[in-house]
């Protein structure tokens, strides 16, 4: 407390601070600071870049697809968001893990063979007995991103959104 008064008393200085939990802060420290700033989860619009950034590496252009991911994330953190691709762009390797059926392609890699892919270059094994460096895992899709919608919740319940409203305004 001492320090935090002598900071008080030095011009030009600022001192910021944040928290996930202000409810859990001591009032003598509350007290010290002059300006409560909250910074609410991100907007559809704020949904939408942050999910372009996440993506920028990966082709995805399906822009009605884009906005039917926007519309349901709705509630959802910078955090959230994150996680949502960084499991997306894990369902081509959990793809090659399920594969038993692969396709040769041109320059001798395997890829998982598609359900209406041609019948010609398969071959039937398991992961662990392609030649190391042999399979090649496919981009992620779109539709990577709408399955994993089903898993990957918001963390942030409503009431603690209030909470912080409620604090902001005190």
């Amino acid at each position: 407390m001492t320090q935090l008064s002598k900071f008080e008393d030095s011009p030009n200085k600022f001192l910021i601070c944040a928290t996930n939990c202000p409810w859990d802060l001591d009032s003598a420290i509350l007290r010290r600071f002059q300006t409560r700033i909250y910074i609410p989860l991100p907007n559809r619009h704020e949904r939408l870049e942050l999910l372009k950034l996440l993506t920028e590496d990966i082709p995805l252009e399906n822009l009605v697809l884009w906005d039917i991911v926007v519309e349901n994330t709705e509630g959802y953190s910078g955090s959230d968001l994150t996680d949502l691709i960084r499991n997306a762009k894990n369902c081509p390797i959990t793809e090659l893990l399920d594969t038993n059926i692969w396709q040769r392609t041109a320059d001798n890699t395997l890829v998982p063979a598609r359900l209406f892919g041609g019948m010609e270059n398969l071959v039937r094994c398991k992961l662990s007995e392609v030649p190391y460096g042999c399979a090649q895992a496919r981009p992620m899709e779109i539709h990577d991103v709408m399955e994993m919608l089903k898993t990957v919740r918001p963390t942030i319940p409503l009431e603690q959104i209030a909470k912080y409203n409620k604090f902001v305004n005190q």
